[in-house]
């Protein structure tokens, strides 16, 4: 029976040290995100501005929307839009209003199910706030340029420098104008 005990004991802390928390991609993220696979926060923005928000947002990501249910919350009503990619990964955008006939402030939360893709978890939240004015795509855009590794919004740095960020076209490449030769006064 000790024997038994030794070997789950060290299994254990062969397990522990040797494909933990610190060489998983989830580095950083709260136990909620990571394991509940959910993201979201209080927006100063009224529950109809947030559904506008989602549906310009799942547009621009390329999202195929499935549906939209309302349902009641508590004394809120909540709306939940269920979208999914090409590859059929499931994102549900839940939204209510924080209080009962609240116009100013709303509860958004994105999740793509318990363990789901944080990367895809993080594309369309960062598009929804994008799309409320939340976030500034040339802000997350150099952030993610400037060393960070991560890239939650999709947007990154290439060989040039130019940021690219897939919610909208990328910028022109910046060509230095030729030197012209200039006579010389004799």
């Amino acid at each position: 029976m000790n024997f038994r005990y030794l070997m789950v004991a060290a299994a254990t802390i062969a397990f522990m040290t040797g494909a933990g928390c610190s060489q998983s991609k989830e580095v950083g993220k709260s136990g909620k995100q990571l394991f509940r696979g959910e993201v979201g926060a209080v927006v100063q923005q009224s529950p109809a501005q947030v559904a506008q928000a989602v549906e310009t947002a799942i547009a621009d990501l390329k999202l195929i929307r499935i549906t939209a249910t309302t349902r009641p919350s508590r004394e809120q009503v909540e709306t939940i839009v269920i979208a999914r990619t090409a590859a059929d990964a499931k994102v549900s955008v839940a939204y209510r209003a924080t209080q009962k006939d609240s116009t100013t402030s709303t509860r958004v939360i994105v999740t793509t199910g318990m363990m789901g893709n944080s990367a895809l978890r993080d594309q369309v939240w960062d598009a929804v706030r994008i799309r409320l004015g939340v976030l500034s795509v040339a802000a997350n855009a150099n952030a993610n340029a400037g060393g960070n590794a991560s890239s939650s919004a999709g947007a990154s740095a290439n060989a040039n420098g130019n940021a690219n960020s897939q919610y909208g076209p990328p910028a022109p490449p910046v060509t230095p104008s030729p030197v012209l030769p200039t006579a010389s006064a004799q």
